[in-house]
């Protein structure tokens, strides 16, 4: 067993460059395969990609809009905004431009947990970090680093805020990118960024991090942690008064934390198990760190201050969004992180110290030596092929298919019959705007009848529209189901 670590570990330390880029290119075919094959989610995806389409349409970019109106339902501030019309501006308006940013941040955020792994825990671990990630399935299905919601973003802003934290225990002047990742993560995700808030108080109280900075230092800390969101929030305040930011705490903050089954989303306190059971790598990790706290606590010996974060860190994520009334999977993404760092970290710990020490565990270890990465491996091959499987899952529906299919001229209003009030029509939208610089309006036939707009045009179910309207409209183009009809 020692001659097969033996040559395991020169095998790293021979081919480290070689294996690392290895990883990062499946990491890359994971983020960026088929990116832009997958119609675009209806809610989140589809409301960030038309708040910043229609921020370049407005040239207005302190405050988002949707379907040409001032945005009070996606209450966040502007910087994944900015960030899809930046893409927008290089790709053009497609899905892949919406969601370039998420897998990019997604790719450099782990190029900065790789490297911070591998300074604090050497080459072994910063490997394991990367096939980790790569194994958290939750990451790269629906809502995450290959949407085109914030997670991506918000992930990259974590890790650069726990890695920055956890290194001003070495040189205090890196809590200084910690508050202006705070800020940043204010800036993308709203009020989800205050998790960070807990996590860096008890981490300088428990590591007397607060004598070792000094208070200059931490007055710079917190002007780079509040001076940004101060400066986006008088700039927001002279568009629309308090208006946004009134709703920001009501409904954002205090009905999403407090108000059970809000807008349908009904889960008991145990609901984030599940991200244990559907990412291997979280769950070992997980049983590890158990093992690993049980084994300090009975000789005694004090935890460093690496696994106080990656404690602290995980009992803040996990512990206020499972008492919050509101618990979605992506809520907890940022969780993950810390659990990666201490698998990177306690895999190696395991076979090179703690099992090592036990003859009898002889076959204990050769099982886990074969089980682990396996299992590790399995879960970084089916994250990758995500971009295989969820184009073959995620059909265009027949509205799709009309709205990209049509001969519609720019700049056009879509009447949407009434039958699709309930229907995903967020992703409608969007995909009028990258189609034709369309807008919307659900409304009936008659009230398309009756509006005096030349350059309009009504979508309903054939079943919906009168029997003779073949003759009554011009047709434009249609489906078994569905048409897109014109006034004579």
């Amino acid at each position: 067993m020692d001659k097969i670590k033996g040559k395991v570990q020169g095998l790293i330390d021979n081919h480290f460059v070689l294996l690392s880029l290895g990883l990062f290119i499946l990491l890359s075919f994971a983020l960026f395969f088929n990116l832009w094959l997958n119609p675009v989610h209806d809610f989140d995806e589809a409301r960030h990609g038309v708040n910043a389409y229609e921020m370049i349409q407005e040239r207005n970019w302190i405050a988002n809009y949707y379907n040409g109106e001032v945005d009070y339902y996606n209450l966040k501030p502007p910087l994944s905004y900015w960030m899809i019309s930046l893409c927008y501006l290089i790709f053009g308006y497609h899905p892949f431009a919406l969601r370039f940013y998420s897998a990019f941040f997604s790719l450099v955020g782990n190029v900065v947990l790789f490297f911070y792994v591998k300074h604090k825990y050497g080459k072994t671990s910063a490997l394991i970090s990367v096939l980790a990630f790569l194994g958290c399935i939750n990451l790269f299905a629906y809502h995450g680093v290959r949407s085109g919601d914030a997670d991506g973003l918000f992930i990259f802003l974590f890790i650069l805020g726990y890695t920055s934290l956890s290194r001003s225990s070495e040189k205090p002047q890196w809590i200084y990118l910690s508050g202006l990742s705070f800020a940043l993560m204010f800036l993308a995700k709203s009020f989800h960024s205050f998790i960070f808030i807990p996590i860096v108080f008890f981490y300088l109280l428990f590591t007397k991090g607060f004598k070792n900075i000094g208070w200059w230092r931490l007055i710079l800390f917190f002007l780079c942690s509040l001076l940004p969101i101060f400066l986006w929030g008088i700039a927001r305040y002279s568009f629309d008064g308090w208006n946004f930011i009134s709703r920001m705490f009501t409904f954002d903050l205090l009905q999403r934390t407090s108000e059970a089954g809000f807008e349908g989303h009904e889960s008991t306190i145990f609901y984030y198990l599940r991200a244990f059971v559907f990412n291997p790598p979280l769950l070992i990790s997980l049983v590890l760190s158990i093992i690993y706290l049980i084994l300090k606590i009975k000789k005694k010996e004090k935890l460093s201050n690496e696994a106080k974060l990656v404690l602290i860190s995980t009992l803040s994520i996990f512990g206020f969004f499972s008492i919050s009334k509101t618990r979605l999977d992506w809520y907890v993404d940022i969780g993950y992180i810390p659990l990666i760092v201490a698998l990177s970290v306690l895999i190696r710990k395991f076979f090179n110290e703690i099992l090592i020490d036990r003859p009898g565990l002889i076959k204990t270890r050769k099982v886990l030596a074969v089980c682990l990465p396996s299992i590790m491996t399995i879960s970084a091959l089916i994250s990758s092929s995500i971009g295989f499987i969820t184009p073959m899952v995620n059909k265009m529906d027949e509205v799709h298919q009309l709205l990209l299919n049509s001969d519609i001229q720019n700049g056009a209003l879509i009447y949407l019959s009434e039958e699709y009030h309930h229907k995903p029509t967020q992703s409608y939208l969007i995909t009028m705007e990258f189609a034709f610089d369309g807008r919307m309006k659900i409304a009936s036939l008659e009230e398309y009848e009756s509006d005096d707009i030349s350059n309009s045009y009504y979508l309903s179910s054939k079943a919906s529209l009168p029997i003779d309207y073949e003759s009554v409209y011009q047709v434009i183009n249609s489906t078994d189901n569905c048409a897109i009809i014109q006034k004579k």
